[in-house]
């Protein structure tokens, strides 16, 4: 059975019209204690924020797939909680695409929303979420 979204991408090639598909997607990370250095109004949080691995979702986004727009990102680097834009709560401070890697990221938590700063330390947020527009898609079936 195919998804809504397989079968919208399907119709957008039928129909020779491009279409931009907004998607979250969650990555597990590793925090380890030597990843987290704490002040008394920041945290500074390292990790993957994306992997060419298959995420929960079963999609796969490639590492250059950043190329382009990590730079403009980086002119405003707002580290959202849980992808909602009324809630900044940091920044990313440094970003770098591996190839083979992914995009490793090191971010400053500066507003404890939500009791975040405690959520990150107790393990219970434990990951980076990354929002994109789908512009190009191949579709694959990887058994």
């Amino acid at each position: 059975m195919k998804t809504a979204l397989q079968l919208l991408l399907e119709k957008s090639i039928e129909s020779g019209k491009n279409i931009a598909i907004q998607k979250k997607m969650s990555f597990q990370v590793e925090i380890k204690e030597d990843d987290i250095a704490t002040e008394e109004t920041s945290l500074v949080i390292t990790g993957m924020a994306s992997t060419p691995d298959i995420d929960r979702y079963d999609d796969i986004v490639h590492p250059m797939a950043f190329a382009k727009s990590l730079e403009q990102y980086l002119k405003n680097p707002q580290v959202l909680l849980q992808h909602n834009h009324d809630k900044p709560i940091g920044v990313t401070e440094e970003a770098t695409i591996g190839v083979t890697e992914g995009l490793k990221v090191k971010c400053r938590i500066s507003i404890n929303e939500d009791n975040v700063f405690d959520k990150i330390k107790n393990g219970v947020m434990r990951a980076f979420s990354i929002g994109f527009m789908v512009k190009a898609y191949q579709w694959q079936t990887i058994e």
